[in-house]
């Protein structure tokens, strides 16, 4: 209950950030040099891949598709109409990168938060929450270029979700269990069947 509060909360918050946004926002187009095409182009396949591994989560475990399917088809909606048929929309519109930093924001709040809680790592596989993980650490890179590139100065800051810390803790673990499995099978008696 407490998370659905938490996610709640980073919603509204983001909402309401965009709501002051959609104010300052025009469409005017960007010009950009290559090298921030590059960048944004980071930017839209790293947003394309988390919304990727939280669709193929989605597929075998209910609570993502609860809890973060919206965030990552509005997100997925955002690259479309900036990045549609695999190439940037012309002329690049300001407010469509804007939508896509802040879909992406929200997205990343909801998966980091839902990572992080202790539910994540007993409903996920091992393999889809490292997806998850390092496109999420890979999206938040590219989302700080982003903002820089379109000059927003007025975000809220990111609730501080450490994800490569929680990756750590986590091998951490993985390496603990192993250990300790390993240490079990050099204790194992050896079979008693004669050597033949």
């Amino acid at each position: 209950m407490h998370y659905l509060s938490q996610t709640f909360e980073h919603v509204l918050k983001s909402w309401s950030e965009k709501q002051k946004m959609d104010h300052a926002v025009s469409p005017q187009p960007l010009n950009l040099t290559e090298d921030e095409m590059q960048a944004l182009l980071n930017f839209v396949e790293a947003a394309s891949a988390v919304t990727k591994n939280v669709k193929i989560a989605a597929k075998s475990h209910s609570l993502v598709e609860v809890e973060l399917m919206p965030g990552a088809q509005h997100t997925a909606e955002c690259v479309d109409r900036l990045y549609p048929v695999g190439k940037f929309a012309e002329p690049i519109l300001r407010c469509h990168v804007v939508d896509l930093i802040q879909a992406a924001r929200i997205l990343y709040q909801e998966a980091s938060l839902f990572l992080t809680d202790k539910t994540a790592s007993s409903v996920l596989s091992a393999n889809i929450e490292d997806n998850l993980t390092v496109s999420l650490i890979s999206l938040e890179q590219e989302m700080k270029r982003a903002v820089d590139l379109v000059g927003l100065v007025n975000l809220e800051p990111l609730v501080e979700v450490n994800l490569l810390e929680h990756q750590k803790r986590k091998q951490g673990r993985l390496k603990q269990v192993y250990s300790r499995l390993k240490g079990r099978a050099k204790e194992k008696p050896r079979s008693s069947l004669p050597r033949g």
